[in-house]
């Protein structure tokens, strides 16, 4: 999905891969999902630590 003018209009997964920007995105079901590769599972497990202690965004819900 993307917004225009406030509104949310639903793309294909075809038109979200030929977007600029998104080659580390992959669509899976109907969700866009960022690809991320780790040189090990400990690096993998830092990541994800990493990223859990980032401020939630002011719009995000629980």
């Amino acid at each position: 999905m993307t917004c225009a003018e406030n509104e949310i209009v639903r793309i294909g997964p075809q038109q979200f891969h030929e977007t600029n920007g998104v080659e580390d995105r992959r669509v899976v079901g109907e969700e866009a999902c960022a690809y991320v590769r780790a040189g090990s599972f400990a690096a993998g497990a830092r990541f994800v630590q990493a990223v859990s202690e980032l401020p939630a965004p002011p719009h995000a819900g629980p």
